[in-house]
C-alpha cells in the first residue's frame, strides 16, 4: 500500500484506482518520509476523554485541535512513541496542501487498530425496587421520577458515583445500580 524508498523524501501511495497516472498510485510529498515508517491502516482514538492532537510529537507542545473518543485517523509516520495522523485518507491526498490537513500528533498508545466499543453508554436498571432519577448529584435533589428494575437507560456522563441519563428521562441517577447486560429477574 504505502512504499518509502531510501534517500527519497516521499511517499508513493499505490491504490489502482488511476490516480496519478498508468501506475496507478500519487506520489506525495512528507518531509517525515525519510525519518519514520508509514502505517500501513487506520487508527482510532481509545483515549476516553478524548485528546488534544498536538502541533509536535510531546505533551508540552501545542494543543492543535481536540478529537474524542473512537475518532478514525490515517497515521502518516511514527516518531518514538508519536504517530502523525491525518483524518483524510492518504489514498485522497494529492498535494502537501491537503496532506497537512487535519494533521497532528498523538501518542501511539492513545491508538488502535480495532475500532473501538461505542461508547454511548446504554446500560441497564439493577435495582429491584427502582432507581430513582433525580434533578442533580446530589442523594438531597428532587426525585423526578423512578425507572423499574431492568429497564434500559442511555447515559449522557458519568462522573464520581452518579451517571446522567437522556432517557427513558432526563436527569441523574447513582452509577452503582446500572450495568452492561439485563440483570437477571428478581
Amino acid at each position: 500500500m504505502y512504499e518509502s524508498a531510501p534517500n527519497r523524501s516521499y511517499l508513493e501511495v499505490a491504490d489502482g484506482s488511476g490516480v496519478g497516472g498508468e501506475g496507478g498510485g500519487m506520489t506525495v510529498t512528507l518531509a517525515e518520509a525519510e525519518k519514520s515508517t508509514a502505517a500501513e491502516s487506520s487508527k482510532y482514538l481509545i483515549a476516553r476523554d478524548g485528546f488534544f492532537v498536538r502541533s509536535r510529537p510531546g505533551f508540552r507542545s501545542e494543543a492543535v485541535r481536540r478529537v474524542p473518543y473512537g475518532t478514525r485517523f490515517h497515521a502518516l509516520t511514527i516518531e518514538g512513541d508519536w504517530a502523525r495522523v491525518t483524518r483524510r485518507s492518504p489514498r485522497r491526498v494529492a498535494t502537501m496542501e491537503d496532506a497537512k490537513k487535519g494533521l497532528g500528533w498523538v501518542p501511539v498508545f492513545f491508538l488502535s487498530d480495532v475500532q473501538p466499543p461505542d461508547l454511548s453508554l446504554n446500560r441497564f436498571v439493577d435495582a429491584p425496587g427502582g432507581l430513582d432519577v433525580r434533578s442533580d448529584q446530589d442523594l438531597g435533589a428532587h426525585v423526578a421520577g423512578v425507572i423499574a428494575h431492568r429497564s434500559p437507560v442511555t447515559v449522557v456522563t458519568m462522573t464520581g458515583i452518579w451517571a446522567q441519563i437522556s432517557a427513558p428521562m432526563k436527569g441523574w441517577v447513582l452509577r452503582h445500580f446500572l450495568t452492561h447486560t439485563p440483570p437477571n429477574e428478581a
